[in-house]
């Protein structure tokens, strides 16, 4: 076999492997209409209460100081989403509607009293605590989940826009810091952001 007649053979198995991944890529996108249909295309919140504060794409990462591609949204709004849970579902009346899934109007930016944030925190924990009570009076809490924006180590604030008002930094380490393992211990039972 002549040079020529290789190079002829080798360019044909390299042309025939290539066109299987482009047989792999027209199966990934035949499909790719059903996996776009199961991503959610709703905000999980008011819209008109809500501030895009951060699109999915790329973006200035606040941390690490670099142009990243940020794979979620982040959303900002004056108030406090509160839904009760059971076994990971939304527990419902008899009727079927949520036990309880409401908003609570709350403005931390301004606050510099670290005792607002406490109080409204189990104000709203009060609130669901006792949508569940109503239901069954018997029922007990055995746990508290919430998310927030920010940094949180070991269930302490670290860096959270939420009690951005809480100044100087020694003041926010004394104060705002250990608000959630405070209020895990008041109520004495788990508490996970």
């Amino acid at each position: 076999m002549t040079a020529t007649a290789r190079r002829v053979d080798l360019l044909t198995r390299m042309a025939y492997e290539q066109s299987l991944s482009f047989d792999e890529v027209k199966i990934y996108s035949s499909r790719a209409g059903d996996m776009a249909s199961c991503i959610p295309s709703i905000y999980p919140v008011n819209p008109k209460t809500v501030q895009l504060t951060s699109p999915f794409g790329a973006r200035f990462h606040p941390i690490r100081q670099e142009i990243v591609v940020h794979e979620g949204v982040d959303l900002a709004g004056p108030d406090e989403k509160v839904a009760v849970v059971k076994d990971g579902q939304l527990a419902l009346k008899a009727d079927g509607e949520p036990l309880l899934s409401a908003e609570y109007v709350w403005d931390p930016k301004p606050q510099t009293d670290i005792q607002y944030h406490y109080d409204h925190i189990n104000f709203v924990l009060k609130e669901a605590e006792k949508a569940i009570k109503s239901v069954d009076p018997n029922a007990v809490v055995k746990g508290i989940g919430g998310s927030s924006a920010g940094v949180f180590v070991d269930g302490r604030a670290r860096n959270v826009s939420l009690f951005r008002g809480i100044t100087p930094r020694s003041r926010f380490d004394a104060e705002a810091a250990p608000i959630f393992k405070e209020i895990q211990k008041q109520w004495g039972i788990p508490l996970r952001l």
